[in-house]
């Protein structure tokens, strides 16, 4: 209803299931054009992008170090979760950012 009233030209979503962006792409002609998600090289999404590309949908990252934040340090901790090293000292990225001639964060964020 507010796209109608010209106030408002682009909408966004958050935290939309593939079901439900296809249930708005299916049952209205509006299309969002920017989708903020969880996005780093521990969660690369590939499939998910895919379908946002196809629909020309903008992608915004959030979390983009991965689990760099404290609050995932429980996941380290316990042994029926993941041992994942912290994002910025995984050996794959090290390597890269030497290669680079760059920062393990300038690698984990392009």
């Amino acid at each position: 209803k507010l796209l109608s009233t010209g106030r408002f030209r682009y909408i966004e979503v958050l935290n939309f299931s593939s079901n439900q962006l296809k249930n708005l792409a299916t049952n209205s002609n509006i299309r969002p054009v920017v989708h903020p998600m969880e996005l780093h090289p521990y969660l690369q999404q590939s499939k998910w992008i895919d379908v946002h590309f196809k629909h020309e949908i903008a992608i915004v990252a959030y979390s983009p170090l991965g689990n760099m934040n404290p609050t995932y340090s429980y996941r380290r901790d316990t042994e029926t979760c993941s041992k994942a090293p912290l994002l910025l000292e995984n050996e794959i990225v090290a390597k890269t950012n030497e290669k680079r001639r760059c920062t393990s964060m300038q690698v984990a964020l392009a």
